[in-house]
């Protein structure tokens, strides 16, 4: 037999009315762990900026979540392409940009 706080552990969880949504005419593009790589972060950003332009009219953010640097062979190109990314990006320097490049990130 079931003790009661296990049973209450184990009954199904209440549905949710409405789940999180971005608001109608925004749109949202997360960027992570480019290690230095701008290689391939120019075609990340070319394929977000693609899609942008394909997928209609709204308030664009790319939201890059740090770890821009460290592993790749252009840490500096990344981050010089961060920085000009204008203003529907932001940035969030992960400590690997704390750690290495603290006077670019100011």
């Amino acid at each position: 037999m079931i003790c009661a706080p296990l049973r209450k552990l184990l009954r199904p969880a209440a549905v949710v009315a409405s789940a999180p949504r971005v608001p109608d005419r925004e749109r949202y593009y997360g960027v992570g762990d480019i290690h230095g790589r701008l290689d391939l972060s120019g075609a990340l950003i070319d394929s977000i900026e693609r899609d942008n332009l394909q997928s209609g009219k709204a308030c664009t953010t790319v939201v890059m979540l740090g770890d821009l640097v460290d592993r790749g062979p252009d840490s500096a190109g990344v981050l010089m392409r961060a920085r000009m990314a204008g203003p529907m990006a932001h940035w969030n320097p992960g400590w690997q940009q704390r750690r290495y490049a603290p006077r670019i990130i100011q």
